[in-house]
This record gives C-alpha cells, sequence and structure tokens, in this order.
C-alpha cells in the first residue's frame, strides 16, 4: 500500500486549480457588476440642511499685561495668548493678531501666518483648533524663561 502524497503548495495542480477559481471569480465579479444601462445613474441630490443657529463670529484674543512681563509667569501668559491668536485666525482668517504676539525674527511663526493668509484668499478654511496647553514645563537660561 502506498502512502498517498501531499500536494505541495507550488504543485502545478494545486496552482491550476487556484488560477481557474480566481478566473471564475474574476468574470463573476464582472458580470455582476454590469448593469442593463450602458450609463451610470446620477447620485442624488441632496439639499444642504441648514443649521439650527448660526455659528458665533470668533473674537480676537486680548494680550494681557501679563505676557510682556519678563516673568515665568509672563513667559506662561505669552505663549497661552500665542496659542489664542493662532487659534483665531484659523477660525477667522485674520492673522494681525497673530503677527503682534510673535517678533519678526520668528520664521516659523512668519511661514505659519502666511500659510493662513494664502488659505483664505483661496477660499479656503480652517477647521479645529490647536488648543491650549494644560502645564507648561519651564526653566531659565540667561534671564529669559523657557517653556
Amino acid at each position: 500500500m502506498r502512502p498517498s502524497r501531499p500536494t505541495a503548495v507550488g504543485s502545478p495542480t494545486l496552482g491550476r486549480c487556484a488560477l481557474v477559481a480566481v478566473a471564475l471569480l474574476t468574470v463573476l465579479t464582472l458580470l455582476t457588476g454590469c448593469g442593463a444601462s450602458p450609463s451610470p445613474k446620477p447620485l442624488p441630490r441632496t439639499a444642504p440642511t441648514p443649521s439650527a443657529s448660526a455659528t458665533p463670529r470668533p473674537t480676537p484674543p486680548a494680550m494681557p499685561a501679563l505676557a510682556r512681563k519678563k516673568t515665568r509667569a509672563g513667559a506662561i501668559a505669552a505663549v497661552t495668548y500665542f496659542l489664542q491668536a493662532l487659534n483665531y485666525s484659523g477660525r477667522s482668517g485674520n492673522t494681525r493678531g497673530l503677527r503682534a504676539s510673535y517678533t519678526r525674527t520668528c520664521t516659523r511663526c512668519e511661514a505659519i501666518s502666511q500659510g493662513i493668509d494664502r488659505t483664505y484668499a483661496a477660499g479656503g478654511y480652517y477647521r479645529g483648533a490647536i488648543g491650549t496647553p494644560g502645564g507648561f514645563a519651564s526653566t531659565r537660561s540667561r534671564g529669559t524663561w523657557l517653556l
């Protein structure tokens, strides 16, 4: 009695069966996807539903006097104001307050402001917000607070 040989994964018999199965599956998929009409039907149009209340206009944040102080609390107030101004600029497209919150040497800050300006000028907008941090880690270096 000869033991039956198992069919190897790469055997020609298994390969042909798999090829035939894939071909049949492809033909069946193509046939079921074809309808009686040669042109597709347009999707139904839905009118946008008006919201129950109008979206309130964002109000620009005010820079606190504390943000001008060279203290840890002043540094925290300045960073918090910067993030609030960034959020306001993103929601409104008005980057005036954001630009007032950083120095001219902050090239990344200017690039962000320019990006917001370009987005709104092209008819775009931003959704969401950066948020404000829940806490700060800080250190003092050469008389300047680093957050």
